[in-house]
């Protein structure tokens, strides 16, 4: 609301609840579905890495009270990323076909981090990959 009688920055009557509001949605991050379409996981298998289905929780989420969704901060998305990679992303990242990077993977004995059958998606341990494929 502005005060018709204080020109510029002074006539702004501004509530606090109002403020708060709005702050309270912007927040570093996305959503947790968000972060698998990103990875380019179905949401199944992202649920899998959150719920330490794997033995392990491989991507770390917050919980937002209010929020029925987790939420992945960016320092979350980054230590996944620099610890893990999926097969969709490892292609665009070594810019080669489907067969070729398979073959490369073969001939190093690369295996999966987890079984993709139970995982519902092909991850792959950034530390255990090729020289060749260090992106």
């Amino acid at each position: 609301m502005r005060l018709e009688a204080t020109p510029g920055i002074g006539g702004l009557l501004v509530d606090p609840k109002e403020i708060k509001a709005l702050t309270s949605r912007s927040r570093p991050g996305m959503t947790a579905s968000c972060a698998f379409m990103m990875l380019g996981i179905g949401e199944a298998a992202g649920k899998r890495l959150i719920a330490a289905k794997t033995g392990e929780v491989v991507l770390e989420t917050v919980s937002i009270p209010g929020e029925a969704e987790p939420w992945v901060t960016p320092e979350a998305m980054a230590c996944f990323r620099s610890k893990y990679v999926t097969f969709k992303c490892l292609l665009i990242e070594a810019k080669c076909k489907q067969t070729q990077l398979k073959w490369v993977l073969a001939a190093h004995k690369v295996k999966p981090a987890f079984d993709p059958k139970t995982l519902g998606a092909i991850l792959y341990k950034r530390a255990d990959l090729p020289k060749a494929l260090e992106l």
